[in-house]
């Protein structure tokens, strides 16, 4: 029989950024706080989609780029939901940011992003997940 940790095998305070304020983000803002992880921003490079996005979903704070956002809020991961053009350098930097990624399918455009996602991840020790 197995047992069931009575403490999250994860200690540290999970906090999570959502890259793209798209229909799919309520799903995964969702699914994030059903997880019992905390979602610190949302991302969106339409000012107005971010803001109101944030808003809706109660998200204490919402950036129009990714960078700013990852410097000033420092999430241990990053969904990234937005075009698939844009998943390799998105995920990249995160990763190389410290935090652990989700992206939506497809992973990117071609197998170089590929590869250059999946190398981030190794130098960075950071999970990539699609």
């Amino acid at each position: 029989m197995t047992s069931i940790p009575s403490r999250p095998i994860i200690s540290s305070p999970r906090r999570v950024a959502i890259v793209g304020a798209g229909l799919i983000s309520n799903i995964h803002v969702t699914g994030v706080r059903r997880a019992g992880a905390e979602v610190v921003a949302i991302v969106d490079a339409d000012e107005r989609r971010a803001r109101e996005k944030a808003v809706q979903l109660g998200v204490p704070a919402w950036f129009t780029t990714q960078r700013a956002m990852l410097d000033a809020m420092g999430p241990n991961a990053v969904h990234v939901l937005t075009p698939p053009a844009t998943h390799a350098a998105l995920c990249v930097e995160a990763m190389e940011s410290g935090a652990h990624v989700y992206v939506e399918k497809p992973l990117a455009e071609s197998v170089e992003d590929c590869d250059r996602m999946i190398a981030a991840a190794k130098r960075t020790s950071r999970e990539l997940c699609v």
